[in-house]
């Protein structure tokens, strides 16, 4: 006899358990048992007051915001919209089925009363577990970065003059608390904006793609992130305007990151938005090892079919490069542009040379071809071949383990549970070198 499911639902529901209703195998269970957030209470119970309004557990607030980035869910209101009918989620947080869910303002009320410095020590105490569990080695690091779109329209975005920027945005400082900005966070957000998005003035016109045809530039920010090597670990965050260049941030998330772990980097890996000269030049001033993939724009070299400057042979003993032709090239001045020493042949060789065209396209009657030695040659000499070799090369091939790291944290109870087995965090597949 085939039944038909009755619509009418319950009046009254007895012998409800959550407990039951969870299966065992429920990452959160996982999450539930082996993380203690109680010493939550502990940290923030100094800012709130003895009498008045309960608050809402400090407990059940980082758990949302743990249920946030598990489930990449996209909006605190979305995610305060999806917990009531969440039967794991409502276990997750200890509340019961004919209990009111919080309203989607305790976040951001948690995060203006607990303060940037807080979630900070947050963040670095879970580094710490992460290094005590033999999760976080320290000792090779991932680079990666991420768009993140603003909450605001393009419509939003505003083109004028960057003297009326600055006054529209110092403007909307006095008035929003929320954009008084520390000063580290001031230097990256470039003085001649012409630009402006009025309801979020932080952030900048960027498109994820500007190679494509198809790029849309949006309001958007970027997100920064150091990559512990062993099982894809966070261990560092930086979050910037969207134009800021990914390089920019390496000595700080380099730092950063052995603060957190209380490690001494010895390898960074990234791909070639790390790999300019102040990078390799400042990596190996600390002797790391530099893996990322050397950033080669199309120079002047290039542009003119003329040989590139790694064909001069620099000898440090007469402070001369050798050019293809095999005349030397003598020191002659400090570029302050360039910042680096500048050598040129002389005219009477470079007349006579057979390669002359090949070597230089400068008009009569100079016909020499110039050098840049920049500060540090010798360090950035160092990075480059060690960017070039074999390990470099296999070390980039795993390096969408940066950009799989959020993906990553589902599988984080697997490990916890497994503590010997830390495969499960591996990235599979290839990137190219």
């Amino acid at each position: 006899m085939m039944g038909i499911k009755d619509k009418q639902g319950a009046l009254f529901s007895y012998n409800i358990n959550l407990e039951e209703r969870v299966r065992e195998d429920n990452p959160l269970r996982v999450i539930s048992r082996q993380g203690d957030f109680n010493w939550v209470r502990d940290e923030v119970v100094g800012l709130y007051g003895c009498n008045g309004n309960e608050s809402v557990d400090p407990v059940v607030i980082i758990k949302l915001l743990i249920l946030l980035f598990w489930d990449n869910i996209k909006s605190e209101r979305e995610l305060m919209r999806i917990v009531p009918e969440r039967l794991d989620y409502l276990w997750f947080l200890g509340y019961g089925l004919d209990e009111q869910t919080p309203n989607h303002s305790v976040l951001s009320k948690a995060r203006k009363r607990w303060g940037k410095e807080l979630f900070e020590h947050f963040f670095v105490r879970t580094v710490w577990k992460c290094v005590k569990l033999g999760l976080v080695d320290g000792r090779k690091i991932h680079l990666d970065s991420s768009l993140i779109d603003a909450d605001a329209a393009r419509a939003s975005m505003i083109t004028t003059s960057k003297e009326v920027v600055a006054a529209l945005r110092k403007a909307y400082e006095v008035e929003e608390s929320k954009f008084e900005m520390e000063e580290e966070r001031r230097r990256v957000i470039p003085m001649h904006r012409r630009n402006f998005s009025k309801t979020d003035p932080d952030a900048t016109l960027v498109a994820r793609d500007p190679r494509s045809a198809y790029a849309t530039a949006k309001p958007r920010y970027k997100s920064h992130r150091a990559v512990d090597d062993r099982c894809g670990v966070i261990t560092a965050v930086q979050t910037t305007p969207g134009h800021i260049r990914d390089g920019f941030c390496l000595p700080e998330m380099v730092k950063q990151h052995q603060d957190n772990s209380g490690a001494l980097t010895e390898t960074v890996i990234g791909d070639q938005h790390y790999g300019t000269r102040e990078n390799f030049i400042h990596l190996q001033s600390l002797g790391i090892a530099t893996h990322m993939k050397p950033l080669r724009s199309k120079g002047m070299a290039e542009k003119h079919e003329v040989f590139h400057v790694s064909e001069f042979i620099y000898n440090a003993q007469s402070d001369t490069f050798r050019c293809p032709g095999g005349k030397n090239l003598s020191r002659r001045g400090y570029n302050k542009n360039e910042q680096g020493w500048y050598y040129r042949a002389d005219t009477r060789d470079c007349a006579g040379c057979p390669l002359r065209t090949q070597c230089t396209k400068t008009a009569p009657p100079t016909h020499t071809r110039l050098i840049v030695r920049p500060d540090g040659h010798e360090a950035l000499l160092k990075g480059w071949a060690q960017a070039c070799g074999e390990e470099a090369r296999q070390d980039r091939r795993t390096l969408p383990l940066a950009a799989m790291a959020f993906i990553n944290l589902r599988k984080l109870p697997d490990v916890i549970t497994n503590q010997d087995d830390l495969t499960p965090l591996r990235p599979a597949g290839k990137a190219s070198g």
